[in-house]
């Protein structure tokens, strides 16, 4: 059984304001307010060394596009003007984190550059400064190490990406993160989202953190023996991580099979096919040659049935060079010899393609369709790939896919990227403002213990990010149920769209309006669904009010005959359903019930 080393790269978003700026530490996606273009170029780092992965990127030749707004980003991300201090806030967060995972604190905290020339910086260098080191956490009696804890500048938001341009908004750059490294002690993928769980609830327990979708990001480093360590960018879903981890470890293994059989490939150059497609079937192939494009073919030597193995599901060496190219050089549509006939390409064009490439048994080939410049350098870029794996599993950065799979991103970068901001002062961390925040699972056995939530509810209410909200009113509002407090808060908006068929956001604002007119007994449990539902349309303390004037005996009486009248073949339930929505929450379901029962006997 392969045994792999896997750790961990945690990416906490702040709530406290920009790092460098006065900015809002806010996401704006809506229509821009400007937009900027620039190249980037490449920077020495302080040995005068060229980082690899940053050299990857300036060879793209790529143009970036940054989408302003004019109240989340100001000059500093714009790379116009010096960075301003480091916010303290955000600062004293980073600190209080490195203590509760046992870390050492730095005696003074260097801002560094991280040169990142992928466009998600303008000024082609990220932020970020060491604040703790050497820390650790036990998880059912293993210890994880935690070497690092940083404090840096989140990237820009990528838009949208083409071959030439990519588009980025500038909204996210700047927004503080906490990174935190574990070491690889991780021996599963397993085990390496409980790991993930664990961290997450501790950045969790602090004040002014994010929360949602995108506000936290897992990247994950995999290795096994005879393979390379591989970082996996991206996993934003805690669910997802067994399967990357595992995905990849089937990637490494089946690569290292088949090592030798690539140091047997050759190749031949690439050669202009497009006359064999004139009448083409295939529509990709088909509209190339439409737009003056052209399709080349290149001979690999030693390869029949090598494209088509598969290395993750659904995903074969095939889709592995297909991927590298379009990162590489932009190709657009890619073919290989195990995957033909098929896309409109018959039995009798291969034939044609194989006699003009000179196969012989055993033989493959593959085809780029693109604009004549692509499509060659897209083929020498099939032949460095392959030569890259005869060497053995590459050392890269790769993308998580929502199926668990990963894809290509870049090489993997080395200790030549960094180097001292030299526009921001040494800061000596001050502990006087920083407060030892409680852990979410110390919240969750108060709320069981203290306030009678079950185990499971206590729980939900921690991971929620309505927990602080929920946790003020128990404490706030003590003459009703905790628990109905802390369901009624997770599972409202939940049970309107179910019954009302409507999506409502529900503010802090309502709820403590509703749960102290509750505490009062100025409105029903079964008041306070029908209220919420509404609170949208019509203004809450009204609602109250209409609630608050309930419903005469004879009124009720009235409703339920002409109910009665009206479905004469409904059973009890659906009467009862009929009376309560006509009534909206105004009298208790039990005095329904009652008078219903009454008049149907």
């Amino acid at each position: 059984m392969v045994k792999p080393k896997i750790g961990l790269e945690i990416h906490q978003q702040l709530d406290t304001g920009k790092l460098f700026c006065s900015c809002p530490s806010i996401i704006s996606d809506r229509e821009p307010d400007f937009i900027v273009k620039r190249f980037l170029r490449a920077s020495r780092s302080e040995m005068g060394e060229l980082d690899k992965a940053a050299l990857h990127e300036v060879l793209r030749e790529k143009e970036f596009h940054y989408y302003g707004y004019y109240d989340t980003t100001c000059l500093v991300e714009l790379d116009e003007e010096p960075p301003h201090d480091i916010n303290k806030e955000a600062l004293n967060i980073a600190l209080n984190v490195a203590k509760l995972l046992n870390a050492k604190i730095v005696d003074r905290v260097v801002v560094m550059r991280k040169i990142v020339l992928d466009g998600s910086n303008t000024a082609g260098f990220q932020r970020t400064a060491l604040v703790g080191y050497d820390g650790y956490i036990t998880l059912k009696g293993k210890r994880i190490g935690i070497p690092t804890i940083c404090l840096e500048e989140d990237a820009a938001k990528i838009v949208k990406r083409t071959p030439k341009y990519d588009i980025y908004n500038l909204s996210r750059l700047g927004i503080p993160l906490i990174e935190i490294s574990t070491t690889p002690d991780i021996e599963s993928g397993e085990v390496c989202r409980e790991v993930a769980e664990h961290i997450g609830m501790i950045l969790r327990s602090m004040e002014k953190v994010k929360r949602g979708l995108g506000t936290i990001r897992q990247d994950v480093n995999v290795s096994i023996p005879r393979g390379a360590r591989v970082e996996i960018k991206g996993a934003q879903d805690l669910r997802l991580l067994n399967k990357l981890v595992d995905y990849e470890i089937m990637r490494q293994t089946k690569l290292i099979a088949i090592k030798d059989r690539l140091t047997k490939l050759s190749f031949s150059k690439p050669i202009d096919l497009t006359h064999l497609f004139k009448n083409t079937g295939c529509k990709l192939v088909a509209g190339v040659i439409k737009q003056k494009g052209n399709v080349f073919g290149m001979r690999v030597s030693n390869s029949e049935g090598l494209f088509g193995l598969e290395l993750q599901p659904g995903k074969r060496v095939g889709t592995e060079l297909a991927e590298f190219g379009r990162v590489k050089v932009g190709i657009g549509g890619l073919f290989h010899s195990d995957e033909l006939p098929k896309y409109g390409i018959t039995a009798a064009d291969i034939k044609n393609i194989r006699k003009e490439l000179n196969c012989k048994d055993g033989d493959g080939f593959v085809l780029i369709a693109d604009k004549k410049e692509t499509a060659v350098k897209g083929l020498e870029m099939v032949k460095e790939r392959l030569k890259q794996l005869s060497q053995g599993v590459p050392s890269e950065v790769r993308k998580a896919n929502p199926d668990a799979t990963t894809s290509y991103l870049r090489p993997m970068p080395g200790r030549a990227r960094m180097y001292p901001e030299t526009d921001l002062p040494l800061i000596k961390p001050e502990f006087s403002q920083v407060k030892k925040a409680r852990l979410l699972t110390e919240l969750a056995k108060e709320l069981e213990m203290k306030y009678g939530l079950s185990k499971d509810l206590a729980k939900l209410t921690v991971k929620s990010p309505k927990v602080d909200s929920i946790v003020k009113l128990i404490k706030r509002y003590d003459s009703v149920k905790p628990s109905f407090i802390a369901e009624t808060v997770l599972k409202a908006e939940k049970e309107i769209r179910k019954e009302y068929k409507k999506e409502i956001k529900l503010s802090d604002d309502v709820f403590e309006k509703v749960f102290d007119a509750l505490n009062q007994a100025k409105i029903t449990k079964e008041n306070l669904l029908t209220i919420l539902a509404h609170s949208d349309t019509k203004d809450v303390d009204k609602l109250i009010e209409e609630m608050q004037a309930g419903v005469s005996d004879s009124e009720l009486e009235g409703v339920i005959l002409k109910a009665i009248s009206q479905n004469k073949d409904a059973s009890f339930n659906a009467l009862m359903g009929i009376v309560m929505a006509k009534l909206r929450g105004r009298v208790s379901g039990s005095k329904v019930a009652q008078m219903l029962k009454k008049h149907l006997k």
